[in-house]
């Protein structure tokens, strides 16, 4: 199981139709800019996320930095493990670790539709694992706690610690010189 970052865009950048990917790539550059130092590697991309490998020791650093990025609109550290219910169960039990919540959900993606079990089946058998281990209430609106697990091809990703960041858009994307119109 490996530690991951992944950074997730302020999703106005969506709406920026022509003129998205010149803002995406501005995104994606301040955001590097902000890892830069830390030993991060780019492991995956996709248009509105980013996701890194990082050292461990590198993590309280990363979130600091984050939280202070213009374009990102949240990041969380999440745990690769095979695409594999018993490995999805292993690193939640990791994440458990000296937690203590009352209540909480799990969302799933399922993106890997070759994975035996759906979205739901998903929530349910990774909900009844950590009902078992903690003794917490599954609350599908206003949960203490919430873990999302992304079943993509070829791996599992399990988010176990979301934080929102600044959004916005990132710097040198708005502003700037506009010439005066005829007369004005």
């Amino acid at each position: 199981m490996e530690t991951l970052l992944l950074v997730q865009l302020f999703h106005e950048l969506a709406l920026k139709g022509k003129n998205r990917p010149f803002f995406l790539k501005r995104a994606k550059a301040h955001v590097r800019r902000a890892l830069k130092g830390l030993g991060v590697a780019l492991e995956g991309e996709w248009p509105m996320a980013l996701l890194f490998r990082l050292p461990e020791e590198a993590w309280s650093e990363a979130k600091a930095r984050l939280q202070d990025t213009l374009g990102v609109e949240s990041f969380a550290r999440v745990y690769r493990t095979p695409p594999d219910l018993e490995a999805l169960k292993a690193a939640l039990e990791k994440a458990l670790e000296g937690q203590a919540f009352g209540s909480f959900r799990i969302t799933a993606k399922r993106s890997d539709k070759a994975f035996p079990l759906t979205s739901p089946e998903i929530e349910r058998a990774l909900g009844a694992f950590v009902k078992g281990k903690t003794g917490a209430q599954v609350r599908l609106k206003g949960a203490e706690r919430e873990f999302v697990v992304r079943v993509l091809p070829g791996a599992a990703l399990l988010e176990v610690e979301r934080h929102p960041g600044p959004g916005g858009l990132p710097p040198g994307s708005r502003g700037g010189w506009w010439p005066s119109s005829p007369g004005g």
